[in-house]
């Protein structure tokens, strides 16, 4: 499999301007309509790519990082910046730090704006989770059902688990280990993406149940999904706190 080549840098240059251009239709209705159409802030993820792909840039494993992160900068920027900032020159307010200050004065509004936040985040990350599998697409990485000889593709990286007893987290193998004896590159990544190479420290070992159970590997997924917004949750809140702090 060959990932596509680009600049990262660019890349990130164009995910801000596509996210933030992504991002004015949910701070025109939060502003303008007094609605919190945060349904609105799963177009942010998905500009954010638009943009980052529109400036070359380079689509690899980190690439929902890169978006996730950008699209968590663009909603605090937007939800603590950017719309007080538009509220004020509304109300015919001089934009300097201590209009800036006076506007979080109120424990009522600052309570509703982190409210209105996190649950803008969520949706924004759910838009993150939606792109994952363009970014797969775009990567090379499909469905195992699309490959050609895919059922021998899979017998043949299961055969080397198999060969080291790798079918738990004790006898977990090394990755080079496994592409050395098949050399199946695209098909490995796509079988982690499912869950069914799981990784353990650094190693990999082969789950039998995901293979033949759907809704065991579903579960795995989901989890692995929770535990992921989980941390976004905790990363948004902790930022939340910080600005209340600094706002003082």
């Amino acid at each position: 499999m060959q990932e596509n080549k680009g600049n990262i840098v660019s890349g990130i240059f164009g995910a801000l301007i596509g996210g933030l251009i992504a991002a004015i239709p949910w701070i025109a209705a939060y502003v303008f309509l007094n609605l919190l159409s945060s349904l609105a802030a799963i177009l942010i993820a998905m500009g954010a790519y638009a943009g980052y792909k529109k400036l070359n840039g380079t689509v690899n494993k980190g690439t929902v990082w890169i978006i996730g992160i950008i699209t968590l900068v663009i909603v605090t920027v937007a939800n603590f910046v950017i719309i007080p900032l538009i509220y004020l020159a509304r109300d015919g307010f001089a934009l300097n730090l201590t209009y800036y200050k006076w506007f979080f004065s109120s424990d009522e509004l600052m309570t509703g704006m982190i409210k209105d936040y996190v649950i803008s985040i969520i949706f924004a990350f759910i838009g993150v989770q939606s792109i994952m599998r363009n970014i797969r697409s775009d990567r090379g990485i499909e469905d195992p059902a699309s490959y050609q000889n895919v059922n021998e593709g899979i017998s043949d990286i299961k055969s080397v688990f198999s060969k080291y007893h790798a079918f738990d987290k004790g006898n977990a193998i090394s990755k080079e280990m496994v592409l050395s004896e098949t050399g199946n590159t695209q098909l490995f990544r796509t079988l982690c993406a499912q869950r069914i190479i799981r990784r353990y420290r650094g190693n990999y070992y082969y789950d039998e149940r995901a293979e033949t159970d759907t809704f065991y590997r579903t579960r795995k997924v989901v989890a692995y999904v929770l535990s992921i917004t989980a941390i976004v949750l905790v990363i948004t809140i902790s930022l939340a706190i910080l600005i209340v702090v600094l706002t003082e």
